[in-house]
């Protein structure tokens, strides 16, 4: 993990950066819902940290409804 002055104090083990054209309004809070419900999980989180592609965590991803 990644000392990032969390406020548990504990390692940051995963990141997310979302990026979007301009004119796709709204896109970005389509993704940032989709990873608030999958990262609510144990284990969908241990899933995701043991992805060993970009193409595992799109799946993760695309699976959440």
């Amino acid at each position: 993990g990644v000392d990032f002055d969390a406020m548990d104090h504990k390692p940051v083990k995963l990141f997310f950066l979302i990026a979007a054209p301009e004119d796709a309004i709204g896109a970005h809070l389509n993704v940032m819902a989709r990873l608030s419900y999958l990262m609510k999980s144990e284990q969908n989180r241990t899933a995701l940290l043991e992805a060993t592609s970009p193409g595992d965590v799109l799946i993760l991803i695309d699976k959440v409804d």
